[in-house]
């Protein structure tokens, strides 16, 4: 059982799941195993993974929704003060929603978000990563971003393969994970709301 589609998620390098929680202020927090927190995280709750290959995964689909709103950058950049780096992926076939952020020590570094079903993109901060690059996503400045821009013969627009390819360079790709081997409990909760 794994995450990756439908939903957004969170990386921090090199921090446990409590600290990971506590920066967050995950609320009602409970120990759960894998698949009932990625269950949880699928039904409106927030799991924090247990580490894998040195990350601490977070998921859950109420970070789509949190993402969404004006306060989501300055909510990530505050949370990456005290974890020094903080990544955010998302995607949603439905609406063709497709997303990555990086903040580090306190400030947004890359910001992304395209709305396919309007054709807009929806964040645009930072430069170009050369990871983005060499998956072959075109630069997109907010000037060019007019309907002849989308209308670009060859033009690549970014989808939910791209999303997670982009988070296997940046971190780990969740959709290539499997319930970890050994033991191992994550944190199911609660998040708060992120517009304070």
């Amino acid at each position: 059982m794994t995450f990756g589609y439908k939903i957004g998620w969170l990386a921090v390098p090199r921090r446990a799941p409590e600290e990971v929680a506590a920066a967050i202020g995950l609320s009602e927090p409970a120990r759960v195993g894998w698949a009932e927190g990625v269950d949880g995280a699928y039904d409106a709750a927030l799991f924090v993974c247990p580490p894998v290959a040195g990350w601490t995964l977070v998921a859950g689909t109420t970070l789509l929704e949190a993402s969404m709103t004006p306060a989501w950058g300055t909510w990530l950049a505050r949370l990456s003060e005290p974890l020094g780096e903080v990544q955010y992926f998302g995607t949603h076939r439905v609406i063709e929603y497709q997303a990555w952020w990086r903040a580090r020590a306190g400030r947004l570094v890359r910001a992304f978000t395209f709305l396919g079903e309007s054709g807009e993109v929806l964040a645009n901060l930072g430069e170009q990563t050369a990871e983005e690059a060499d998956l072959g996503l075109p630069y997109v400045d907010p000037a060019m971003s007019t309907d002849a821009f989308w209308d670009l013969p060859g033009l690549v627009l970014p989808d939910e393969s791209h999303v997670l390819a982009l988070a296997g360079r940046w971190s780990i790709d969740p959709t290539a994970l499997d319930e970890p081997a050994g033991p191992g409990e994550g944190l199911l909760g609660r998040l708060p709301h992120v517009t304070r």
